[in-house]
């Protein structure tokens, strides 16, 4: 599974699309995000779905409060996707150790510059 993540500063949310590649059909309902404590349920739209050779590949689209994604990468564990669907086919996804910490540092320089872009637009 691949992912990307859109955060417009102007707003208090993320649009995160990901490709999923799959061997089944599936009509996805909902995302999951599930992180120690704290799962997160947020509707899905699939943006398309192909079929590739003997494989299945959807993109798929959900927009989540900006403070859900900061809370997902300030957590040392990784995250766990699950999808949900209406024929209780559910796909369960969690980045790999060496992968999210790379990202969580990525992530962490990101939102520092959102904040200052934040803060130079409160104070105009």
């Amino acid at each position: 599974m691949s992912t990307d993540i859109t955060i417009r500063t102007d707003k208090q949310t993320a649009d995160i699309r990901m490709t999923l590649t799959i061997t089944k059909e599936i009509e996805i309902d909902s995302i999951r995000i599930c992180n120690n404590d704290m799962v997160m349920s947020y509707p899905a739209r699939t943006l398309y779905a192909e079929r590739r050779k003997r494989n299945w590949k959807y993109r798929i689209e959900l927009t989540i409060p900006y403070e859900a994604v900061t809370y997902i990468y300030a957590n040392p564990e990784p995250y766990r996707l699950l999808t949900v669907n209406r024929g209780n086919r559910n796909l369960s996804y969690s980045p790999a150790r060496r992968t999210w910490s790379r990202t969580r540092r990525e992530m962490s320089e990101l939102f520092y510059v959102i904040s200052v872009n934040r803060k130079n637009r409160t104070a105009q």
